[in-house]
């Protein structure tokens, strides 16, 4: 088996994962307290506190990967979810045991959306992040995105005639090679009009002139937010996450823990919209 060893930089990350999106994204350009390994053709990332939850984004070859992540673990802490694709993490998990966690619900694309952003969504000034919070409060208490969070960068809205926000989005935990799309909010008294389309549109396309890729993470039960981004041009990708049965609690204590799997939790129709949901 090829020795682990410790990445310190962002580029070897990515060229290790093939440029697989999820895992560079997770790296946060190796940012603080993340770290990474490889082993072989394998890499690991433990992101701490990423859009709620530690994770720990593998890809590669299996034996490899369960190397890793007994050597992460170990390293950064249990309360890591091992997450990957479908198959990876199904097959990691029999060798070490670990219980399977729900969908994490990725969707990317590499394309903008058809047609022309709306003449109504627009970048706002930092002026207007105390009015981004009201209305997170009104519309996504529980959103991980917030004005001046750690990694948010900035946001997007629509206005109505007062000057009121009708909706907004924000850029968050962007990286160089993946854009990504956090804090979706429209005021309960609007919805249904477009205005959460018409704001992700904005962003979307800003992004991919950016950004090899633009991504965002969904509840796998908000089939409606699912909707929405498919129409946009966004993909789910069955992305899933899994985590040592005995460091259960620790391993999902988060705003959004992941609940206790079932049976048959691990279910590649995951990537079929009506079983994906947005974070």
């Amino acid at each position: 088996m090829p020795a682990v060893r410790e990445l310190t930089r962002p580029d070897d990350v990515a060229t290790l994962a093939g440029g697989d999106p999820f895992t560079v994204w997770a790296a946060q350009g190796l940012g603080p307290a993340v770290r990474a390994w490889s082993c072989g053709e394998a890499v690991a990332v433990a992101s701490p506190d990423l859009v709620g939850q530690d994770r720990l984004a593998v890809c590669g070859p299996a034996g490899q990967v369960a190397v890793l992540v007994r050597h992460a673990l170990t390293e950064s802490g249990p309360s890591h979810a091992v997450s990957g694709d479908h198959d990876l993490v199904v097959e990691v998990a029999d060798r070490l045991g670990l219980s399977a966690c729900e969908p994490v619900g990725w969707m990317d694309t590499r394309h903008p959306p058809e047609g022309d952003t709306s003449p109504q969504a627009r970048w706002l000034p930092p002026d207007r992040d105390r009015d981004v919070d009201a209305l997170l409060d009104i519309g996504f208490p529980s959103s991980f995105a917030r004005p001046g969070g750690r990694g948010v960068r900035r946001w997007a809205a629509i206005t109505g005639p007062g000057g009121g926000l009708l909706a907004a989005v924000a850029e968050a935990w962007t990286v160089a090679q993946v854009g990504f799309i956090g804090g979706v909010v429209t005021h309960p008294a609007h919805r249904g009009r477009g205005h959460a389309s018409a704001v992700c549109g904005l962003l979307l396309r800003d992004l991919l002139a950016e950004h090899d890729r633009a991504a965002l993470l969904v509840d796998p039960a908000n089939t409606a937010a699912i909707g929405l981004y498919r129409r946009l041009g966004l993909r789910p990708r069955a992305v899933v996450s899994a985590a040592a049965g005995d460091l259960w609690p620790r391993a999902c204590a988060s705003r959004h823990p992941l609940r206790r799997p079932t049976p048959g939790a691990f279910d590649p129709a995951a990537a079929d919209p009506q079983n994906i949901g947005i974070r």
